[in-house]
């Protein structure tokens, strides 16, 4: 019972070290060991944000206009170069590939693609954290997670067929 209002509060956006907090599964000490634990990588803006430095409203500004920017395609080619997905790419090859990039920002909790949904394309994270998740029965499960630098959402794109899982930003991702 606990696991699955745990699930439906993360499926409904609250953070993970929220919902740590809440149920007494971590400390607020633990929560500040693993953020310097270089595994758990957070977003710049949620530090600034977090550090008092910026407000909510002006970091949706900065991350509008970041979705609007131009393709920097040195900054991303050698983003990409550090990725053992895209690697193994000639750089001429890699060079053909940047125009079909684009960047999108997902809040924590915001779900990305649903179970269902057409397979679009394959995602790449510059920043950020995102959990797979299946149905099973009426919970969800995870399955995996992805990281900084990592590709999901290939399964789809290589079968043809939808997407067989759900994929949630566990925290701001970009």
């Amino acid at each position: 019972t606990e696991y699955n209002a745990i699930i439906e509060k993360l499926g409904e956006g609250e953070s993970v070290e929220q919902l740590a907090l809440e149920t007494g599964a971590l400390s607020a000490n633990e929560i500040h060991e693993i953020r310097l634990d270089k595994e758990f990588r957070l977003p710049l803006g949620e530090v600034l944000l977090r550090k008092g430095y910026l407000d909510k409203h002006l970091l949706d500004q900065w991350l509008d206009a970041f979705a609007k920017q131009d393709q920097n395609q040195d900054a991303l080619t050698g983003l990409l170069g550090r990725s053992s997905f895209f690697r193994a790419l000639s750089a001429e090859d890699l060079a053909t590939r940047i125009p079909e990039f684009k960047y999108k920002f997902y809040s924590a909790g915001e779900r990305i693609y649903g179970q269902g949904d057409e397979s679009d394309g394959l995602y790449f994270i510059e920043s950020g954290l995102v959990a797979m998740r299946v149905r099973a029965g009426q919970s969800q499960r995870e399955i995996n997670r992805y990281r900084s630098l990592e590709c999901f959402g290939i399964e789809g794109l290589l079968n043809g067929t939808v997407r067989t899982e759900n994929a949630y930003a566990t925290m701001d991702t970009v």
